[in-house]
């Protein structure tokens, strides 16, 4: 009687377990798949848009950068280097960015640059990768005090529209 006992205990016992890990590995098969499925929809995004997005930001981001340093050659090849990398379904971008790379002086490119970056801050509400960190930087004097936006990359204010006139005039209204 004992032994049949035993015997009875262990098979329930096997049972149990076997009920266990079953359930177990069930749980885990769908509790991948959820996971699987939120990164789809919390990343909807293809690496190709993602790069896309990339050479698009990278080429503003120096177009800034050299009207930053009052470069006007520089900002000219940044604006022909955004042009070609933002895709005919943004022909308002496009065209502002051809402008800047035809400007032959500083302020025509930097009144452009107002105008881009009034159009960049849609594109990337749009378009934006989840881990980009970008801000959104306001100068008040910019354009006789009317005050004008721009989009960089850093936290550091630097400002395009004065260059080293009033380099650190401005601050960070948002991160985008």
């Amino acid at each position: 009687m004992k032994n049949s006992f035993q015997t009875i205990r262990k098979s329930l016992l096997a049972a149990a377990l076997s009920v266990a890990l079953l359930g177990c590995g069930q749980q885990q098969e769908n509790s991948s798949s959820q996971e699987t499925g939120n990164a789809v929809a919390e990343t909807p995004k293809t690496s190709e848009d993602a790069m896309a997005f990339n050479a698009i930001i990278d080429a503003y981001i120096e177009l800034k950068d050299a009207l930053i340093a009052s470069d006007a050659e520089q900002a000219k090849a940044a604006a022909s280097q955004l042009e070609k990398s933002i895709s005919s379904t943004n022909p308002t971008i496009k065209k502002i960015a051809l402008n800047i790379s035809e400007a032959e002086e500083l302020e025509a490119q930097r009144k452009a640059f107002f105008e881009l970056s009034q159009n960049m801050t849609t594109y990337i509400a749009d378009n934006k990768p989840e881990k980009a960190e970008l801000y959104q930087q306001y100068c008040p004097m910019a354009f006789g005090n009317t005050g004008a936006y721009w989009i960089s990359n850093s936290k550091e204010v630097l400002n395009p529209y004065f260059g080293d006139k009033m380099l650190r005039c401005g601050k960070v209204e948002k991160q985008l």
